[in-house]
């Protein structure tokens, strides 16, 4: 409804009704700031069990209820998670759709789920001796097998398969980061290890520990080749501190795209990937072609040729190295460091 809401297009509603605005938004700066994008639009947020006046949009009353939802919020928030914290020191199912290999049973523990346990060893076996995401996908849904969603293997299937713990027979709750500030979740951001919740041979074992270590290794691996390879990538002006965002100031830094199967080098602000300013993203061989024939009118000149001759060729004199080597190093001094 919000998505649809604050869209490009206008929506076919004016009107958004809720039941109780403790549910309209996690705290009190996200309510507040979406009210106030959907009243720029000339929609109106209405609750059913909590009245004030439309006519002063962001006055005391307004705000006054705001604080007090997100407090309301945030004990129901701490509740639950003590509560589920509970059943997680016994191991019990702590809600949504158990991992690929499981199901629960009426007392919230997990069981095993034969035909999907051999699905599991399946994967773990494939990835051991090498074949790729892609490769295991195929495998599998050449023969009609299914995610635990009853749907088609991908690529992006099997991370979190790899990483579950559950497999060899060890409960952890409490390991991801909670969602962000604008209720997003990143599902590879961790808290810290104090804050798992940990029970030893708590579930069925469906890995032994020699193969999941193994696995484990050869993601770190791949892992650190990925990065490796991300990290070989050249930007002429990252980390020199010369390129500024135009609209907010901040420094812009090196980026990939990617888009059907492609990879795009460019600059990119990071106030533009927080949507907090408008500055689109450079293309990083436009604007290296663009630096590459400044340098070229600036240096490559008539009168620098013969100069620039004699450092290609080595055959400056002792007294010109020497000015050269003392202008070269003032010219580092003076460059920031990155």
């Amino acid at each position: 409804m919000l998505a649809d809401s604050l869209g490009k297009k206008r929506a076919e509603w004016d009107v958004l009704l809720v039941r109780d605005l403790s549910r309209f938004a996690r705290n009190l700066e996200i309510s507040t700031m979406r009210k106030r994008e959907l009243r720029d639009k000339d929609y109106k947020v209405i609750s059913v069990t909590q009245k004030y006046t439309e006519d002063n949009p962001g006055g005391l009353e307004e705000v006054i209820n705001d604080a007090m939802n997100a407090e309301t919020s945030n004990i129901n928030s701490s509740k639950t998670h003590a509560s589920l914290k509970h059943q997680a020191e016994k191991a019990l199912h702590c809600g949504g759709i158990p991992p690929l290999g499981y199901k629960v049973d009426k007392k919230k523990k997990l069981v095993l789920h034969k035909r999907e346990a051999k699905i599991v060893k399946e994967i773990f076996e494939m990835y051991s001796v090498g074949m790729s995401y892609q490769q295991m996908a195929d495998s599998l849904n050449d023969r009609g097998l299914t995610t635990k969603a009853k749907k088609s293997f991908t690529k992006n299937s099997f991370n979190e398969i790899l990483k579950q713990q559950k497999y060899i027979g060890r409960f952890v709750w409490n390991r991801r980061k909670a969602r962000n500030k604008h209720g997003k979740i990143n599902n590879h951001a961790e808290k810290p290890i104090e804050q798992h919740i940990i029970v030893e041979n708590a579930c069925p074992v469906i890995i032994d520990k020699e193969l999941f270590d193994k696995v484990q290794m050869r993601m770190t691996e791949n892992a650190k080749g990925q990065s490796d390879s991300k990290n070989r990538r050249h930007y002429m002006l990252g980390g020199l501190k010369l390129l500024k965002c135009g609209d907010c100031g901040r420094y812009m830094t090196g980026q990939v795209s990617k888009s059907y199967g492609k990879e795009y080098l460019l600059y990119r602000c990071p106030g533009h990937k927080a949507k907090e300013c408008s500055t689109k993203d450079i293309s990083i061989n436009n604007l290296n072609e663009f630096v590459a024939k400044a340098i070229t009118r600036q240096y490559f000149t008539e009168d620098n040729t013969a100069q620039l001759n004699g450092l290609l060729k080595g055959n400056l004199d002792s007294e010109q190295r020497r000015q050269d080597k003392n202008r070269l190093q003032s010219v580092k001094k003076r460059l920031p460091r990155s």
